[in-house]
């Protein structure tokens, strides 16, 4: 089940967020890598054309962080 962009998600529930700024798979790799990082998120996989990124989100981590870390990289969540 997929959540959507609301911050009234459930934990373990599969996230899409919109990122703005992604335009390679340098970009990719970079959110991918950065999110990954982060305890307890978990299955990150950013869609490039799509121009969003998908995760599991666990109890250790929340979506405030995801997104902070998001734009510490350098694009917009």
């Amino acid at each position: 089940m997929m959540s959507s962009v609301k911050d009234d998600f459930v934990k373990g529930e599969t996230i899409t967020i919109p990122v703005q700024g992604m335009s390679c798979n340098h970009c990719r790799k970079s959110v991918e890598d950065g999110l990954s990082r982060l305890p307890g998120v978990k299955n990150v996989q950013v869609d490039l054309p799509g121009g969003s990124v998908s995760f599991v989100l666990g109890d250790e981590t929340d979506l405030a962080m995801v997104k902070d870390t998001i734009n510490k990289l350098g694009f917009r969540a």
